[in-house]
């Protein structure tokens, strides 16, 4: 199982800084989408070791709700998941 945090803060303190899949270094093909509120494409990666810092275009993003989809093959099984879920942001 590969979990999400439900919220993190960027605020550089190196504790909870990041949005990222934990401990996915079992997965294959994967792919981790950040959305707002409003469904704008906030960050992508197909590298579950590049983490979303919590900026947009250069920018603190707003406080608030992120919905992240992530898509990938566990690599003991061959098994295919599609898991979504929301983040809160925190500053």
């Amino acid at each position: 199982y590969i979990a999400v945090t439900k919220s993190f803060t960027p605020n550089r303190d190196w504790l909870n800084d990041y949005l990222y899949p934990l401990n996915a270094y079992k997965a294959t093909d994967l792919l981790f989408r950040v959305y707002n509120r409003v469904g704008q494409l906030i960050f992508e990666t197909r590298d579950w070791t590049k983490r979303w810092d919590g900026r947009f275009k250069g920018q603190p993003a707003d406080m608030g709700t992120y919905v992240w989809i992530l898509i990938y093959t566990d690599i003991r099984t061959g098994k295919k998941y599609n898991l979504k879920g929301s983040s809160i942001l925190l500053h």
